[in-house]
């Protein structure tokens, strides 16, 4: 019989592991072992992106009926301009994919929005839009979409479809039916308990949300409160009912007096307006 010492039985032993251990050793490290990489995101826009707040379009001077109606011809040359100079319109969901998640924006971005859902955003500055390929928002009054009686007329929802199926339009909420002078938009009535306003709010929010999401498929990420107005209650049931991008004057949203991170400077294109001029 054999006999072994010591030195010899650890020799053995460590010629048997030693195969094992060099299998071991070639095993990819495990998930929680291994060295993440830290998500790089594109570098954030840091000049103010310019948002173009349109209303109502006509086709010649005799059709302006209000200080918020721009003549088709200066929509033109507004568009043109904005070519010339190398801007590039972009979506609110776009600015909010940037800011949020790093998604980049292209060298001289701007967003363009139209306010209240009038029929010649359809029939006059639509076709305009196509011939740039320039992107626009459009934030309808629930209660005026299609009607044409008692207001200046506004587009149908198979129009907002023929509009949405371009890419170019996005459909979003300027509430159900609280664009009204008194009380401003979202104001609180007087008298009106905590409990009443806020109920009377997201029964006009929900509304229409659930109008947009039947007619166009897709749930309003984007509210517009009336006349620039709103309050931390309001903002909270805008939020409550779904809203992740709300607009409004920034001293009545304190929560977005100090929050850049959608960097947008507001230039509303009134009938005389020259955007030569506002951008620059």
């Amino acid at each position: 019989m054999l006999k072994y010492t010591p030195c010899i039985c650890i020799l053995l032993l460590s010629i048997t592991l030693l195969p094992l251990l060099s299998c071991q050793s070639t095993q990819p490290a495990s998930p929680s072992t291994q060295i993440q990489k830290p998500t790089t995101y594109a570098p954030k826009h840091q000049d103010p992106i310019p948002l173009l707040v349109y209303h109502h379009f006509c086709e010649t001077e005799a059709g302006v009926v209000s200080g918020a109606t721009r003549t088709i011809a200066n929509f033109k040359i507004d568009m043109q301009y904005l070519k010339e100079q190398g801007y590039t319109a972009v979506s609110y969901q776009d600015v909010m994919n940037h800011y949020d998640q790093g998604t980049p924006l292209p060298p001289k971005p701007y967003v363009m929005r139209f306010d209240d859902g009038y029929l010649s955003n359809y029939t006059l500055a639509f076709p305009v839009m196509q011939q740039y390929n320039a992107k626009a928002t459009i934030c309808v009054i629930g209660v005026h979409v299609g009607k044409s009686k008692n207001v200046i007329p506004r587009f149908t929802w198979a129009q907002a479809r023929e509009m949405i199926n371009t890419g170019l339009v996005s459909i979003q909420s300027h509430t159900y039916d609280l664009h009204k002078p008194d009380p401003q938009g979202v104001t609180r009535f007087e008298n009106e308990s905590t409990q009443e306003y806020k109920f009377r709010l997201r029964k006009d929010f929900l509304k229409i949300n659930t109008l947009i999401e039947y007619n166009l498929g897709y749930k309003p990420y984007l509210l517009a409160f009336p006349n620039r107005v709103c309050n931390p209650i309001a903002q909270q049931v805008a939020q409550d009912c779904g809203y992740t991008f709300t607009t409004a004057r920034p001293e009545t949203i304190p929560q977005q007096t100090s929050n850049q991170k959608y960097n947008l400077k507001r230039y509303s294109i009134y009938s005389n307006s020259k955007l030569s001029d506002l951008l620059n």
